[in-house]
């Protein structure tokens, strides 16, 4: 099994920073930013999680967005981005998949964007932070525990429980990978 963080390792920037600015221009971006500063200034100091940060800003932009308002948008937006992905590593992915290797992509990024950035890659198996739902709209909070550090391992080992029946290769690039990158038979640390 081969297994691919997104962020930062299948692409070259940030794909969330990226849906944000799609889902309404410069503008509205920094609006939305500057309405969220004190909480980004208590990030920035280690005050507040990161997770919490970015669950705060999920839902800063798109709470009571229809389901199919922000798949249209998970779309548009990796299609206008899709120069963001690394040749090389999709590259891996092509390779692999050759050879009939499980790929999985663990992200902290929502299941619905990175699908739609890898929507040639159906065989992929994307494990993401889950984005609740509550009667077709979404509340603008997380379902699930955003899916960083040991959050990957936990999903990870929840769907393939016996690591004695396969060997896994990991790449990451940060921090938040280094437990996966761990657990891993082979672990690449992707360079910026």
């Amino acid at each position: 099994m081969i297994c691919f963080d997104f962020d930062g390792t299948l692409t070259t920037r940030n794909s969330f920073l990226l849906l944000l600015l799609d889902a309404g221009g410069w503008q509205n971006f920094a609006v939305n930013l500057l309405k969220e500063s004190f909480s980004l200034v208590l990030t920035g100091l280690g005050l507040k999680s990161k997770s919490a940060m970015k669950e705060q800003l999920f839902g800063r932009f798109f709470h009571r967005w229809s389901e199919e308002k922000f798949a249209s948008l998970c779309d548009y937006s990796a299609k206008k981005n899709k120069h963001i992905l690394r040749p090389e590593m999709m590259q891996r992915i092509d390779d692999a998949l050759a050879k009939d290797e499980k790929v999985v992509v663990v992200t902290s990024s929502a299941e619905q964007w990175v699908k739609a950035y890898l929507n040639e890659y159906p065989q992929v198996e994307i494990i993401g932070t889950v984005l609740d739902v509550y009667q077709g709209q979404l509340s603008g909070r997380f379902k699930s525990p955003n899916c960083v550090g040991m959050e990957k391992v936990r999903r990870l080992q929840e769907l393939y429980p016996d690591k004695k029946e396969y060997y896994l290769s990991v790449f990451g690039d940060s921090k938040d990978d280094i437990e996966l990158l761990d657990l891993a038979d082979e672990g690449h640390f992707v360079g910026k």
